[in-house]
């Protein structure tokens, strides 16, 4: 991904405003991963619901995601991130995490529509309408 976004094995300079792109691994402490990042992104095959992903929604943070199992349920395409088929060419994805760095008043409305999201479904509020 950092060649598709330009940024070589460095990680900062090059495309996307000085962007860098960090591969996380593993983390005991994902709230504070997450609050570091301004974008996630989370490119898998075959995981079924994603429970980071809801994390770094709840975090307020838009999501470029593969649409496999659960996900599309929660990632919305243009409403609270970017999705793409799995085995989709690099490049798409690079091109959409790309244009959330490059145009912060999206990547900020997305990560608001995001956290509202989880607020409405996984919040105090929203148990409370199910429940």
């Amino acid at each position: 991904l950092r060649d598709e976004l330009g940024l070589g094995p460095g990680g900062g300079g090059g495309g996307s405003g000085g962007a860098v792109v960090e591969l996380m691994g593993a983390t005991e402490d994902v709230p504070a991963a997450l609050a570091e990042m301004d974008v996630f992104l989370y490119p898998t095959t075959g995981e079924s619901v994603g429970w980071v992903v809801l994390e770094a929604m709840a975090m307020g943070l838009p999501v470029v995601a593969t649409a496999v199992g659960a996900v599309p349920t929660f990632v919305r395409h243009g409403e609270t991130g970017f999705l793409l088929e799995p085995g989709e060419d690099p490049e798409a994805m690079a091109g959409l995490v790309s244009t959330l760095l490059d145009d912060r008043e999206l990547r900020l409305a997305l990560g608001r529509n995001a956290r509202r999201l989880m607020e409405e479904r996984h919040g105090l509020v929203g148990f409370g309408q199910a429940h």
